[in-house]
């Protein structure tokens, strides 16, 4: 995104790779190249001055952001959120695997999915005025 010059903010729960990580099925067979990885891409960040914050973010903080017009990319194949809806407690999104429409989830299943276990919460802001 800097590199693009694309205003934005990338919020996780772990700067680098959790080790607890380690022992799940899905990460286990290349853990120890993918921690390397990973936290070279982190020093890396900080290197180039990309802005990467330590928080947790709400679903207020999400909606809020949305409402602006931003979009924001989360864990789940990297969906991009385009919106919510409060009347129907609905979040829409871009999914990669379904190119060709837009999809919708309630807020409940958003929030757990994007809070379970492994994905640190990752969440990248990203400003379209930039």
């Amino acid at each position: 995104m800097r590199h693009f010059g694309v205003r934005h903010r990338f919020c996780t729960q772990t700067l680098g790779v959790d080790k607890g990580y380690k022992n799940q099925s899905f990460y286990r067979k290349h853990f120890d190249t993918e921690e390397t990885r990973v936290n070279e891409l982190f020093a890396q960040a900080q290197a180039c001055k990309v802005l990467v914050e330590k928080c947790s973010v709400s679903i207020q903080d999400i909606q809020a952001h949305l409402a602006q017009g931003h979009v924001a990319i989360v864990l789940g194949h990297f969906i991009v959120l385009r919106g919510y809806s409060r009347a129907t407690g609905s979040i829409f999104y871009n999914n990669p695997a379904f190119a060709d429409r837009m999809c919708s989830t309630s807020v409940s299943n958003f929030e757990e999915a994007r809070t379970s276990y492994g994905t640190d919460e990752d969440i990248l802001f990203v400003y379209v005025d930039s």
